[in-house]
């Protein structure tokens, strides 16, 4: 997901973006955040609103058959 070169604003998946940080201490993980951004004028990120957060992110679990009740 997402565009590194932010050149292809034609639709809204070649738009969207997140970055994942991730935070390790003591060689586990605790903790993930996700920061979702649109592109919206061929560079300039903006935070995405709440209903296109979850829009994007459901989609990505989805794709990735994460789930949440896995064992």
């Amino acid at each position: 997901m997402g565009n590194l070169l932010a050149d292809q604003m034609w639709s809204l998946p070649t738009s969207q973006t997140f970055i994942d940080t991730y935070l390790f201490y003591d060689g586990r993980l605790l903790n993930v955040d996700l920061w979702t951004g649109l592109n919206v004028d061929y560079g300039r990120l903006r935070q995405m609103t709440p209903e296109e957060r979850q829009d994007l992110l459901q989609s990505v679990f989805e794709a990735s058959d994460w789930r949440l009740d896995a064992p």
